[in-house]
């Protein structure tokens, strides 16, 4: 992969920033990320010219994406002290700080119990952050099993999962088949969950988010919009 190059385009009065990578593929790929950066993704030898011919005439669906991604609620920044509202599989749970000998964290009714020896705010952020991604390495890989299955007849089947913190993405496909994981994104509901793994599966048969792409999302999974939305609409 070359250099990325980074430049700007003009809608209106708007101006729009975005960054080129060249590789080896064979489409033009446009797309918005979640904190509203342009990256576009050209095959190795396509003129430069093309490529801002191709973000011009995207412009105004760039715009209304940036603006989707701006109304969007911003994470609450957290002080991991009791009382606090913290998600577990789309459910709302209130968090309960206490002093114990060992750090353990246990979901007991409608709280997030968190045990650790002196009861600070790091030391519970810590145990449930481990909390969270042991429990996301369970889920997922129950999830991915499913979803693999249900895909098995298209010969898609289950790649190896890898739980990542990713700074604008719930997930992502590598090219060796390895699909990675926020582990945030076990705070979703399933259902939104299982969107995420269906849509890295299916970069399986189409690597980029072209026409193809689409429409085996739309025949695998038809209200994929609607879980797209519900996981982007909240600050988890």
């Amino acid at each position: 992969m070359s250099e990325p190059l980074h430049d700007t385009i003009h809608y209106g009065t708007v101006t729009i920033p975005f960054t080129t990578f060249f590789s080896p593929r064979t489409t033009v790929e446009v797309g918005v990320e979640p904190d509203g950066s342009v990256l576009v993704k050209a095959p190795l030898g396509t003129p430069y010219v093309l490529v801002r011919q191709r973000v011009a005439r995207k412009a105004r669906w760039i715009e209304k994406q940036r603006a989707f991604f701006r109304s969007l609620p911003r994470p609450t920044s957290r002080e991991y002290v009791s009382g606090e509202t913290h998600r577990y599989l789309g459910r709302s749970y209130r968090l309960k700080v206490e002093k114990a000998p060992q750090h353990e964290v246990k979901l007991l009714g409608p709280h997030l119990v968190a045990r650790t020896p002196d009861g600070s705010s790091d030391a519970t952020a810590r145990a449930l952050d481990r909390w969270y991604r042991q429990r996301a390495t369970v889920k997922f890989s129950e999830r991915l099993d499913l979803c693999a299955q249900r895909l098995c007849y298209l010969g898609i089947h289950r790649p190896q999962l890898k739980i990542r913190v990713m700074s604008t993405r719930w997930g992502s496909r590598t090219p060796s088949g390895r699909v990675y994981l926020h582990p945030n994104l076990v705070r979703a509901p399933v259902d939104c969950i299982d969107y995420v793994v269906t849509h890295e599966l299916c970069h399986t048969s189409h690597p980029h988010h072209g026409p193809a792409f689409y429409a085996l999302l739309d025949s695998v999974m038809p209200d994929w919009r609607k879980r797209r939305a519900r996981l982007n609409g909240t600050a988890w």
